[in-house]
């Protein structure tokens, strides 16, 4: 008996953990594959954005480079806006698997060329080498991270997202491991590897078209999910549907009138929903409280990593992989462990409200110690939980709601909202750094009181129109719901 309990237990633990249903299993599975590749991509180039930037340009210039970022997305909204209604959902992703694949590959060369690239090694504002792969990271995210996740909310039931998301985010972990522990073992061993010998420039470069192509392989697994997968298990929350089919038809009178005039009323429009629905406006404030808190902290870090290393571009590239790799890898522990306990035992609206206490204790924890240690315990800890569950659980609040707002109100809180969010962080970050030591604990204190409180306000209304929605089968976002 004693040997058969462990055995038991493990396979409950197994069951609760992969129970997907048998007909929607190739589509997990895909689309898990998908978010590997796509994560694991970003997670090198996420890293690299701030080693790049900070060796090129300088970590003071960092504040502006996050306002810059607001106006210059405002193209790409429009473009984005466009092609939503313009190409069909799966075709989202290839336009921008290439995209990004391509803009990999030619930041990998530019980074080798003498003058403009990681060579020369005098910072200045006018180094635009930096500033434009700042950019092209940061459009990231919002573009290529959040056609994925539309997409996967437009196949997904509210009740399948809660087994779904959890296999589909331990695929991301582990991506987000695999290429982080390759190019942080690279470059902290400064190319030395078997078979080769790289400079650490060639270092930088190697790992950037390692990024291509994964992202470039994102549009074979999800050529691979529409051929394969069972048309059955391609259909998402069945009263959003129905509502979308109303509302195209209006929207393709509109397009005929209207051109692009119309396209740019589609990017106001993502505006006037968060006013206009409450409920969209509370997902945007998830997204706020969390960047705010963690810009601040992401701050120091980068601080605490210049200091150590400073112009030994390979050992400070090296150390932000480092910590990525232990954040994908506690991030995967509790998406296997955690996850899917918390958001079946507690539900969808008390596991949002557990995101802001639980973040708020480690910021507490962190202006408590202040020490570098507890930066990279913090900053780990953090983001684990964000990748595990804050972003999901977020992600799961779009189902109820109609394409538009799934697409084009989700890219306006994803490029502009987060932006404008981490400018916040940012503009605190400037106030704070010449305040005296005697008074810092209390500003920090009172600063990250107030947000946790508000933060968990946010949530908890949130969660109760959730599920609210999906009891009387509504959908959010429609002419006649507020």
């Amino acid at each position: 008996m004693n040997c058969s309990c462990p055995e038991s237990y493990l396979k409950r633990l197994s069951r609760f953990l992969f129970s997907v249903d048998k007909n929607e299993q190739i589509k997990v599975v895909f689309l898990s594959l998908m978010f590997f590749f796509i994560i694991g991509a970003y997670s090198i180039g996420k890293a690299l954005k701030d080693s790049v930037f900070i060796s090129l340009v300088g970590q003071e210039y960092i504040p502006q480079a996050k306002w810059i970022c607001i106006f210059l997305l405002i193209p790409m909204i429009l473009l984005y806006s466009q092609l939503v209604d313009s190409v069909r959902r799966h075709q989202l992703i290839y336009i921008y698997s290439a995209l990004y694949g391509v803009g990999f590959l030619l930041f990998a060369y530019f980074l080798g060329v003498p003058k403009i690239g990681l060579e020369n090694t005098e910072t200045s504002p006018y180094r635009f080498l930096g500033w434009a792969f700042y950019f092209f990271i940061e459009s990231y995210t919002p573009f290529m991270v959040s056609v994925f996740w539309a997409f996967s909310n437009s196949i997904t039931t509210p009740d399948a997202s809660k087994k779904n998301y959890t296999l589909m985010v331990a695929g991301s972990k582990l991506g987000g491991m695999a290429t982080t522990a390759f190019a942080w073992w690279l470059l902290a061993n400064h190319g030395h590897v078997v078979i080769a010998q790289f400079s650490d420039i060639g270092c930088h470069q190697l790992v950037m078209i390692i990024a291509a192509l994964c992202v470039l392989a994102v549009s074979v697994m999800v050529y691979f999910l529409m051929q394969k997968a069972p048309k059955g298990s391609l259909h998402g929350y069945e009263a959003a549907y129905v509502a979308e089919k109303e509302i195209a038809k209006e929207h393709q009178k509109e397009h005929k009138k209207h051109g692009l005039m119309h396209v740019i009323n589609d990017m106001v429009g993502g505006i006037k929903v968060l006013v206009k629905y409450p409920y969209v406006l509370g997902i945007f404030g998830m997204v706020f409280f969390w960047e705010i808190v963690n810009t601040i902290l992401q701050y120091l870090r980068l601080s605490v990593g210049k200091e150590l290393f400073g112009k030994d571009i390979a050992g400070f590239s090296a150390y932000l992989l480092q910590q990525d790799f232990y954040a994908h890898a506690v991030g995967l522990f509790f998406v296997l462990f955690g996850t899917r306990v918390l958001t079946e035992k507690l539900g969808i609206r008390y596991a949002l409200v557990a995101v802001p206490l639980i973040t708020g204790a480690f910021a507490f924890y962190f202006i408590s110690a202040q020490t570098a240690l507890a930066v990279s315990i913090v900053t780990i800890i953090l983001r684990s939980i964000n990748y595990a569950l804050a972003a999901p659980l977020r992600e799961s609040l779009y189902i109820p709601t109609t394409k538009d707002t799934r697409y084009k109100a989700k890219s306006w809180i994803d490029a502009f909202g987060t932006k404008i969010s981490k400018g916040t962080g940012q503009v605190y970050n400037f106030f704070t750094r010449g305040i005296a030591s005697s008074i810092v604990f209390s500003v920090h204190f009172g600063f990250f009181l107030i947000v946790i409180a508000v933060w968990t306000f946010v949530a908890n209304g949130l969660g109760k129109r959730f599920n609210a929605a999906i009891k009387h089968n509504e959908v959010i976002g429609t002419p006649d719901q507020a």
